[in-house]
């Protein structure tokens, strides 16, 4: 034991560390997203969801210029742009702050996309925070292996770019990295039970309510809030369940908002794009899926192109009814070859890392679609290991998501459900993203590789701390008052 004189001279030490950690951590993002040449991600089209609820709109520029090869910096303020369609994100939340400062600053002269890398630069900053007092914990080398490993995970421009963007996915990976954060604090003992509690359930609620196509997410979730109750047991019983009843109102409540205008293109792509140039017997295909064989002239046409029946009105009032994500989960599984293809697709794009979009604004005068290398020391070592590699990046996969586990469960036994968590996850996010739809692949992989990079993380924290790190979770008195 550690008499309380040592204990007193290291709090000064931890404090100066975590502090100069996290300042460094602080100004590589600040480098990167608000000090020009700034980088960010350029628009695909779904910049809408969270731009129409703020009423800003992109300059009159040509269209190269606005979508994939460069970054617009600024925005206009335009009461009546509205989106197509409304779509729950806690996007609109997270960034509601970053709107605001903006107003009181600039007003109606336009927006500032680095509002939203501050935003998200802050969050990251924030859960790097977090975790810093268990890294302290640590001996020396091990405490400088791991620093470094985050530090290089989470400065890479396939981290940072996305916030400065309008995705929602950069809502996601902020959440999701918060209630990495929360729930090592309390595995571990660190810091006070009730805010990490809180930290863990507020994040959790955003996190599946940031984007439709993480919703499901809440299951895992749920069910490692209800197999390890110590996690929100600082709450209270009612505060637990109610928690709990957010969690899932929050997921199945997106996933039922979903409007068929937004889901109808991505199983259209599927299908038209994909199922039908590849199928032996097209028709027989479609009589599967229960679309009428007349549409089989649209195999190989993009739901976005000129060409797709989705731009024709009345073969749009037609078709939009009969496409579904439910229909086409029930033809994969009754075609397991081609779910075993869309997979691997699906992989092989995932392990290019980062999407072929431009990370500069035009005013740099780089070449259209030029990316960020800074930093980029994590993305490029792992694009040199999978580049279309699929069947060696899903061996990494299964193993980092059942080993991870195993080793948490050896070394670390109160660990081992969250880490599991984190694999069910992981294999929800490659499932839906890889069948469900086939363009902008890599992008919408973004948080399933987000998960892979958070289980290395896990397995090197593993392999380093010592036994005497973990300290049990907080437990309940007969009094029912928490106690560590």
């Amino acid at each position: 034991m550690e008499s309380d004189l040592h204990v007193a001279l290291r709090r000064p030490r931890r404090a100066w560390f975590c502090g100069a950690a996290v300042v460094l951590f602080a100004a590589i993002l600040a480098y990167q997203l608000l000090i020009p040449p700034i980088i960010g991600l350029p628009n695909n089209g779904d910049f809408y969801i969270v731009m129409g609820f703020f009423s800003l709109q992109p300059p009159p520029l040509p269209y190269d210029d606005m979508y994939f090869h460069f970054v617009v910096p600024r925005y206009e303020v335009n009461p009546a742009f509205q989106a197509p369609f409304y779509l729950p994100t806690s996007a609109h939340l997270l960034l509601l702050p970053a709107w605001l400062v903006n107003q009181v600053f600039q007003g109606d002269a336009g927006f500032d996309i680095r509002w939203t890398g501050l935003t998200y630069g802050s969050i990251a900053a924030l859960a790097f925070w977090l975790v810093l007092p268990l890294v302290w914990r640590l001996p020396l080398w091990r405490r400088a292996a791991l620093l470094i490993l985050l530090a290089i995970v989470y400065v890479d421009p396939q981290y940072v770019a996305p916030m400065n963007s309008f995705y929602t996915d950069t809502a996601s990976l902020a959440m999701l990295l918060l209630v990495a954060a929360f729930a090592a604090r309390q595995v571990t003992g660190e810091g006070d039970p009730k805010r990490n509690a809180w930290g863990i359930a507020l994040s959790a609620v955003l996190l599946v309510s940031s984007k439709i196509q993480h919703s499901l997410l809440f299951l895992p979730l749920l069910i490692l809030f209800l197999w390890r109750p110590e996690l929100l047991r600082p709450l209270g019983r009612h505060g637990r369940w109610g928690a709990m009843t957010a969690l899932t109102a929050a997921g199945l409540g997106c996933i039922a908002s979903a409007p068929i205008e937004y889901s109808a293109p991505a199983s259209y792509n599927v299908v038209f794009l994909n199922l039908l140039p590849n199928s032996s017997d097209p028709l027989r295909t479609l009589r599967e899926l229960g679309i009428p064989e007349q549409f089989v002239v649209f195999a190989h046409t993009d739901a976005y192109q000129a060409g797709s029946a989705l731009i024709n009105p009345e073969l749009r009032r037609q078709l939009v009814p009969l496409l579904s994500h439910g229909k086409l989960a029930a033809y994969l599984l009754r075609n397991p070859g081609e779910a075993w293809r869309l997979l691997l697709l699906g992989l092989s794009e995932a392990s290019l890392q980062r999407p072929d979009y431009g990370n500069f604004t035009k005013d740099t005068g780089l070449p259209p679609s030029t990316r960020s290398e800074a930093f980029a020391f994590w993305s490029g070592a792992k694009l040199w290991m999978f580049e279309r590699r699929p069947v060696l990046l899903l061996g990494f996969c299964i193993l980092l998501g059942v080993g991870v586990p195993l080793l948490a469960w050896r070394a670390r036994p109160r660990a081992m459900p969250t880490v599991l968590a984190v694999s069910a996850m992981l294999g929800i996010e490659l499932g839906l993203s890889s069948l469900g739809d086939v363009k902008d692949t890599t992008r919408h992989l973004f948080l399933f590789l987000v998960l892979l990079d958070l289980l290395a993380v896990c397995a090197v924290a593993l392999l380093l701390a010592p036994r005497t790190v973990s300290t049990p979770l907080p437990t309940r008195s007969r009094a029912g008052r928490a106690r560590r």
